[in-house]
């Protein structure tokens, strides 16, 4: 019944060996007649195979990377095995070590060092492609939320009177459903500390975007409702306490009697994972 898989999983282990065979004889093959032992064989063995050449992002052998100037070493090559003892052994000096060949379930890398670079904290230029984007979008940030705090210094009337303001969101506190309306946490959260025409400071969302809170009027809870819920979690808690009372009642009798559970008597499974069974 499972021959089809079985066979499709053995070639596939069977072509990854074959693989790792053909380039290790391709890679360590004697000098040709007139061939420059300093020259990389990639090119030509790539060409032969119908594969092509890339050169990794700066990784390390350890767990330590920093972001948007390297890679952790599990992304460079995805599911290779015994990966960092093949890399920390490359040598371009060496005849023996030049060439690594790396494998995965599915794939095979013939790989060599181009080039290594001790720990450093990277300049100014080598970092400014890497960091324009960050700055360019933490300028813009600075400048939308410099933009809006100058009108809100000017008071409420000068924030409702600013093009596409919303004015007709009502809501009680008290009442709120998760999801009632978009960033609800973070309006409520300005908002309560409002009163009658106060506004609140800038307070960013998302990217290039956030909100600012006038509070046009504020009105006290309805008592009614105020009461029902109090009730309601009075009832919680009561319930809370009272189903605790008999567990801890029976705490209480099982220390004082000094009782030790024993294999016997335990429901607990044993260490082996074998129950035990239960004797009315």
């Amino acid at each position: 019944d499972v021959k089809g898989e079985v066979e499709k999983a053995l070639r596939q282990i069977e072509a990854v060996e074959y693989f790792v065979t053909n380039l290790q004889r391709r890679a360590y093959a004697d000098l040709a007649p007139g061939e420059d032992p300093k020259t990389s064989r990639l090119a030509a063995i790539a060409q032969a195979e119908g594969g092509k050449i890339t050169e990794s992002p700066w990784f390390t052998l350890s767990n330590k990377y920093v972001a948007n100037f390297m890679s952790p070493r599990s992304q460079v090559l995805p599911g290779a095995r015994n990966f960092e003892d093949e890399v920390a052994q490359l040598d371009p000096a060496s005849a023996d070590f030049r060439y690594g060949i790396i494998s995965s379930d599915r794939w095979v890398w013939l790989v060599e060092r181009i080039e290594e670079s001790p720990a450093h904290t990277p300049d100014f230029n080598e970092a400014k492609s890497k960091i324009r984007d960050r700055a360019l979008t933490d300028a813009r940030r600075e400048a939308l939320e410099a933009k809006v705090n100058a009108l809100v210094a000017k008071g409420a009337a000068a924030v409702l009177a600013t093009p596409s303001v919303s004015t007709n969101m009502v809501f009680s506190v008290a009442d709120l459903k998760a999801g009632t309306f978009e960033d609800q946490a973070k309006i409520v959260q300005a908002a309560r500390q409002l009163t009658k025409d106060g506004v609140s400071k800038f307070v960013p969302t998302v990217a290039g975007q956030g909100f600012v809170v006038v509070c046009v009027n504020r009105e006290p809870g309805n008592l009614i409702s105020r009461s029902m819920r109090e009730a309601d979690v009075r009832d919680a808690l009561s319930m809370r306490q009272v189903n605790g009372i008999y567990e801890n009642w029976l705490d209480a009798n099982l220390k004082r009697l000094d009782y030790q559970p024993t294999a016997q008597t335990s429901d607990i499974p044993e260490e082996e994972g074998l129950a035990v069974e239960d004797a009315e």
